[in-house]
């Protein structure tokens, strides 16, 4: 029960939590923000974090390619990454041959 929602009823919205961000020039920021954008446009930063909001219908390859190229390259924390897998791109996304794979083999 991925979403902790019964009988594998899944959310229209996802909402991230994003933790962990250190940047290291004001380009860099930036650069994070730029990708960001490109992920969602309803996102709210809090003190160290940053919550996304996300329609699931509008989440895309390029987007999650997006949110796991972030997380790698800041190295940041996504508290509820598991919010991006449902039917459609459960394939995708737990493809062992992925580099993504890792953040979610743990999960499963």
């Amino acid at each position: 029960m991925l979403s902790g929602l019964p009988n594998g009823q899944r959310r229209k919205k996802i909402k991230l939590i994003v933790s962990g961000i250190h940047f290291y020039s004001q380009l860099d920021e930036e650069a994070f923000d730029f990708c960001l954008n490109n992920i969602s446009n309803k996102f709210i930063k809090i003190d160290s974090k940053i919550i996304i909001h996300i329609e699931r219908k509008s989440l895309n390859i390029e987007k999650l390619r997006n949110i796991f190229g972030l997380k790698a390259r800041y190295n940041i924390t996504i508290e509820n990454i598991d919010e991006l897998v449902y039917e459609k791109n459960k394939d995708f996304i737990l493809n062992p041959n992925s580099y993504w794979y890792k953040y979610f083999n743990k999960k499963q």
